[in-house]
């Protein structure tokens, strides 16, 4: 069986996911590729999409300006459906189309007519919103039943539109090329609260499952770091503003006494002397972090599944997230590995905190027998036999 996946990028963790899931079914003897924008990778076979960085640039700038985001970038688009109508594959596993760098309205079209078994990963909100990735932080239900309008509040915010609202057209057009490959489409949610989401939405009578995401369980041998106060370790990439880095800010300013403060992921130097930033760290980096921290502080407004909550329990340290804030109640146990808080009230988070660190023993041991059932393999094999079905 030959394999296609599409993703904007191989590396991020939309990127990581796929990779992995890939040298799954690559290991049980199908054949593979990742095509995105512009691979970096050489651990897998890839395919560029992009015809050039330029033509790239040129179809962000239009969306931004005719606010048809997800339907752009046709050159490339063409050049890039003609190598894959050779490659005849058997499953097109879709992920993040949001970027500016495929035409959705032309991949679909392509699925329909050569009859294509299609997997789509929702790693966000964007696939059956307008153009939203995330909408919590907004309190926005608008998407539901094909209802977003030229009213839209997010419009300039990722993936923006300066000039021309379109929501209402955007929505419907992607909920018509959806339905059009019913019969061939499958969604996978990476948590269960997003295929809650999917079930309220204009897609909910296409078939959805959830998936949720998992991680390569590590064993590092770090040595403990000295210190004179607790570590409160942060971090994202990028730092949009569903991840809330303001509340963040806020409590180390006032806590900084308590606590010391890391921070990763910033594309720039946080000045702040209440933190300390590591910028943006590698894997390894980030694990050694985790390990050395005494909580993983994540007030994110928004978060489709959590993929750090995991990583950071994996080391024995427990989660702070804020509270109703999507996927992440997949992510830990609330009261026994981590809590959920007002990422507006710092007493709230503070006690959060001390509760972490007075029972840290035993919360330790419970955080990584949670994220041992988030083993890599578990995902991996779901994908596989959804391939296969």
């Amino acid at each position: 069986m030959k394999i296609i996946a599409i993703n904007r990028g191989d590396t991020g963790s939309s990127g990581s996911l796929a990779k992995s899931i890939l040298k799954n079914a690559q290991d049980n003897g199908d054949e593979v590729i990742l095509a995105c924008a512009f691979p970096s990778t050489s651990d897998i076979k890839t395919k560029r999409i992009s015809h050039s960085r330029f033509l790239n640039k040129v179809s962000g700038l239009l969306s931004r300006i005719f606010g048809n985001d997800g339907f752009g970038n046709i050159f490339s688009t063409l050049i890039f459906l003609k190598w894959l109508k050779n490659e005849k594959p058997d499953v097109i596993h879709i992920h993040t189309l949001h970027g500016h760098y495929i035409n959705v309205e032309m991949l679909f079209n392509f699925i329909v007519r050569n009859k294509i078994k299609t997997i789509m990963t929702l790693h966000d909100c964007w696939a059956f919103t307008a153009k939203c990735p995330y909408y919590l932080h907004i309190n926005c239900s608008a998407w539901k039943c094909n209802k977003c309008n030229t009213k839209c509040p997010h419009q300039k915010d990722y993936p923006s539109s300066y000039f021309k609202n379109n929501m209402h057209s955007l929505l419907e057009r992607k909920n018509n090329l959806y339905h059009k490959a019913k019969e061939y489409l499958t969604l996978v949610s990476v948590s269960n609260w997003l295929d809650k989401e999917v079930a309220q939405s204009c897609v909910s009578d296409i078939k959805h499952v959830c998936i949720q995401n998992n991680i390569a369980i590590r064993k590092y041998q770090f040595k403990r770091i000295k210190r004179t106060k607790p570590i409160i370790f942060s971090a994202a990439y990028p730092w949009n503003k569903t991840k809330n880095l303001n509340s963040i800010i806020r409590f180390a300013n006032l806590y900084k006494d308590f606590y010391t403060f890391y921070i990763a992921g910033l594309e720039k130097t946080l000045d702040n002397k209440s933190i300390i930033s590591l910028g943006k760290l590698n894997k390894e980096q980030m694990f050694y972090y985790y390990y050395q921290s005494d909580v993983f502080l994540n007030l994110s407004f928004e978060e489709s599944f959590g993929l750090t909550n995991i990583e950071a329990q994996s080391q024995g340290t427990p989660v702070i997230c804020s509270i109703n804030s999507g996927g992440t109640s997949d992510t830990f146990i609330n009261n026994k590995t981590g809590y959920f808080v007002d990422p507006n009230d710092n007493l709230d988070i503070h006690n959060a905190i001390e509760k972490c660190l007075i029972n840290k023993i035993q919360i330790e041991k419970d955080c990584k027998e949670f994220a041992k059932t988030f083993s890599s393999n578990q995902m991996n094999e779901s994908y596989y036999k959804l391939y296969h079905l």
